[in-house]
């Protein structure tokens, strides 16, 4: 991935505490929407009621590796919710939907996409295949689906077309049937996959068409795979299912934004359920499209977001600015039906800072995402001077901290700041995470027999799985087993002098191996984070990110003369010196035989090809 250097910073090991302290407070004011409940689903929190106001605290030594994810029930959810509030020149109007509320409802296109890759190995895996399946089960004779899985490569259920096939009884029951057979594996390459499913819903018959997304998100160059996709949607619904304690919530939004869908997050098994039990909701047409928001009857100056469709089950935030007093909010939309719906407000006064910060965030995300479509219409000039204005963070701005209480000698001082490792995300390097899987795959089941190992494995067939053998009572001597293609173990001073001598040098040398072997694992696990950096790096060589790679590497104890390499390559590649800088590659690729050799037996594959 061509953004790999900034998408992978370096990680505390297993176990190592954090040297920086986080804490998190949450104030919700219901303005007007009456009282609310608030559920945590990965943290303990304190809640304090005062009002209208409920202030949301993590207990001491609360994690934040993971999601804090808040969910708000607000009033008795009977009838349509909606609050306006003014603060200064921001206007920010909440629609909440009323609970089961009836939708008219087309034939639909449906097609289901679920991601296998590495990364969903253990329950997100089989989390993801529940919730792939329940979708199926949901259609009717009336709809069309199609069912994709993909990692590197994208794979369609064995017994049906690659389309779109009528969703009867015998096609949804393979479908099904081969979800179910599914297991993690492999890379994630998603472009390829979305834009065959947008294809396969491209043509329009006045039908309903959905495409649902299930993944954790764990996917970088994310920009790519949105300017690839967004074009191809016209009119299909994107919607987005994220499955992670630690989800990449920010790229599955603006998937669902780009369809003009919703994501949904499950963070745990109890909040699959809790999903799974009004998915054929979750995935419905929205209740009200085309929401816009007029202040004394004008709209408002740059409205945010630009997805404005309210979705069974999920809130919509709208937010603008506005000129001089307001004394009415007009909210607009389209229902459903097809008919119009508009409800006047009067708005709540606020000083609250945050209403002007959502919008801009907002406002923020709608630029930013335009630059990344490359439709030529917004210059990176335009997001610094929106982010500079309004405080808020963009790809290109950054917060700077000022530490006045150590004083630096000379210009430049690089300091290395590890990250925690999110939770349930194989940061330490993809490698383990393959191998990890693999071995809890290999497991037998308690009782059962191991699987014979494949002949291309050992040169020559297996044995022969023997009947059960009984074992000897206590202090009786164990029987001898013989073992095919070996001779027997000789007994004690049965070997001559010349065998005693080479079995102890063949001892030795073994113990010797297996020393080496060790120092060379535990320096690839120590390199191993870096692995993705290192190979992006030798491909495209670049004086910023060497001296990164070797401070980051310092730090972390890798081998001195790795370091060294990488500094030289810095060096050679700020003057101009290719045939050092050449040199310096070379050497990096040298080391492949030191780091990258695995020991024996070991299932680690060779990092650098």
């Amino acid at each position: 991935m061509p953004d790999a250097s900034r998408i992978t910073p370096p990680v505390l090991l297993p176990g190592q505490s954090s040297p920086v302290a986080l804490s998190l407070t949450a104030t919700i004011d219901s303005a007007g929407l009456g009282p609310v409940a608030v559920r945590s689903s990965l943290h303990a929190v304190a809640t304090d009621t005062e009002g209208e106001t409920t202030t949301v605290r993590l207990h001491p030594g609360e994690r934040l590796n993971r999601d804090v994810v808040l969910r708000l029930a607000f009033g008795s959810g009977a009838e349509l919710g909606c609050a306006a509030v003014l603060a200064e020149d921001t206007i920010q109007v909440t629609l909440v939907p009323a609970v089961a509320t009836a939708a008219a409802r087309r034939d639909r296109d449906v097609v289901v996409l679920l991601d296998r890759s590495g990364s969903m190995d253990g329950w997100k895996m089989v989390a993801a295949r529940r919730a792939a399946a329940r979708v199926v089960d949901t259609l009717t004779d009336r709809d069309r689906f199609a069912v994709l899985a993909f990692d590197h490569i994208a794979e369609h259920p064995t017994g049906l077309d690659r389309g779109l096939v009528p969703a009867l009884d015998r096609n949804r029951f393979a479908a099904v049937g081969w979800l179910a057979g599914l297991e993690a594996r492999g890379g994630t390459e998603l472009a390829g996959p979305l834009e065959e499913c947008a294809d396969l819903l491209r043509v329009d018959e006045g039908r309903d068409r959905i495409l649902v997304l299930v993944t954790d998100g764990q996917v970088g160059d994310e920009d790519r795979v949105l300017a690839r996709i967004s074009p191809r949607l016209n009119g299909t619904r994107v919607f987005t299912l994220g499955i992670d304690r630690a989800v990449n919530a920010g790229f599955l939004q603006r998937l669902a934004d780009a369809g003009a869908g919703r994501c949904e997050l499950v963070e745990t098994e109890d909040r699959l359920d809790e999903v799974l039990t009004g998915i054929h909701r979750r995935i419905a047409p929205p209740i009200l499209t085309d929401v816009v928001v007029e202040v004394d009857g004008h709209a408002v100056t740059d409205p945010a977001p630009a997805h404005s469709d309210l979705f069974e089950g999920a809130p919509l935030l709208l937010g603008g600015r506005v000129e001089g007093a307001v004394s009415t909010v007009t909210v607009r939309a389209e229902t459903a039906a097809g008919e119009p719906f508009s409800i006047t407000l009067t708005p709540t006064r606020s000083d609250d800072k945050a209403v002007r910060a959502v919008w801009a965030r907002a406002r923020l995300r709608d630029l930013e995402d335009a630059y990344a479509a490359g439709t030529g219409q917004v210059l990176p000039a335009r997001i610094v001077e929106f982010s500079l204005a309004h405080g808020v963070l963009s790809r290109f701005t950054a917060f700077i901290a000022v530490d006045r209480s150590r004083k630096t000698i000379g210009g430049q001082q690089t300091v290395v700041q590890p990250v925690e490792a999110a939770d349930g995300w194989g940061m330490l390097g993809t490698a383990d995470v393959e191998i990890n899987a693999m071995r809890r795959r290999s497991v037998p089941a308690p009782g059962s027999a191991y699987p014979a190992a494949p002949v291309a494995a050992y040169g020559s067939p297996p044995p022969q799985a023997s009947a059960p053998r009984s074992v000897p009572l206590a202090g009786a001597p164990l029987p001898a087993v013989p073992v095919a293609g070996c001779a027997p173990r000789p007994e004690p001073g049965s070997m001559p002098p010349d065998g005693q001598r080479r079995l102890f040098g063949r001892r030795r040398a073994r113990s010797q191996s297996q020393s080496e072997s060790a120092k060379n694992t535990s320096m690839l696990d120590v390199v191993l984070p870096f692995i993705d950096r290192l190979r992006a790096l030798l491909d495209a060589p670049d004086p910023a990110v060497a001296t990164e790679l070797a401070d980051a590497l310092q730090t972390v104890g890798a081998p001195v003369d790795l370091v060294d390499a990488l500094r030289r390559l810095a060096a050679a590649l700020t003057i101009g010196d290719a045939p050092a800088a050449g040199a310096a590659v070379d050497e990096i690729r040298s080391l492949r035989t030191e780091l990258a050799s695995p020991p024996l037996g070991s299932s680690r594959r060779e990092f650098w090809h």
